[in-house]
């Protein structure tokens, strides 16, 4: 039986081996606000929403959320597992269906603050704000407005909310994450759809500017590392040569 030198053994193990767990933090996010006129946002503000207000007009919430994948994950690793954790604090009557649809066109976060609860947003004079009708600024607008057009209509995940003074998981997106780390051009996040049919299904979430950091967006995400092309060739070089040494010592 061929023994495998110690030092080529030790070096091979641990490559790719080892999961690592990590929260992530949300790089943006904000709220898209039902509005002919596209001026209303909350991109600074401590919520976001999705879903129906109790308005008889521009009632519907639609949440959008994005994640700096690179800055935490190295390039090449292999997904296994990722999960979209947000706190709910505030929702509708009843139990209410939220799902996430991969965006595909670039936005921006801004910087206005609502008033109050946010449910309404606050009106902006159009600058760096995502809108319903705009996606970046008053020149680059949505395809359609809300971001139709601009999302996957297929959800990549699901969750039902009841008690909204709760923490929700949407898992099963590690699809969605190791395409993003492949092509970090095309992460441009999700975007969040609620019940947009019965009144007062609205949720509110906790936004990364929150005040209470515990209650802040998360992507949880388990991956595996891959070792670099050089590391692994040396591995694989210091393996052969323990081979060999043993075969010569065997014939000595």
């Amino acid at each position: 039986m061929k023994i495998i030198p110690c030092l080529s053994l030790c070096l091979l193990l641990p490559m790719g081996a080892k999961a690592v767990l990590v929260d992530i933090p949300a790089a943006k996010d904000t709220t898209l606000y039902e509005s002919q006129t596209g001026s209303l946002a909350n991109g600074g503000g401590s919520y976001f929403f999705a879903g129906r207000t109790v308005q008889q007009t521009g009632s519907i919430r639609r949440g959008l959320i994005e994640f700096d994948l690179t800055s935490f994950i190295p390039a090449g690793a292999v997904v296994n597992s990722a999960e979209l954790v947000l706190n709910a604090d505030k929702g509708g009557n009843g139990s209410t269906i939220v799902t996430l649809h991969r965006l595909t066109r670039e936005w921006t976060e801004g910087s206005m603050v609502a008033a109050g609860s946010e449910g309404s947003g606050g009106t902006t004079i159009l600058g760096s704000d995502a809108t319903w009708l705009h996606a970046t600024s008053s020149s680059v607008l949505w395809t359609g407005a809300g971001a139709a057009g601009d999302y996957e209509l297929t959800p990549s995940g699901s969750q039902t909310i009841g008690n909204p003074a709760s923490a929700y998981t949407w898992p099963g997106l590690a699809s969605d994450v190791q395409g993003w780390l492949a092509d970090a051009g095309s992460n441009h996040g999700w975007l969040l759809l609620g019940d947009e049919v019965s009144p007062s299904s609205a949720v509110r979430f906790a936004s990364r500017n929150n005040g209470s950091a515990e209650l802040q967006p998360v992507l949880r995400v388990d991956f595996t590392a891959v070792p670099e092309p050089s590391t692994l060739l040396l591995a694989v070089a210091l393996l052969g040569a323990g081979l060999q040494h043993r075969r010569r010592a065997g014939h000595s």
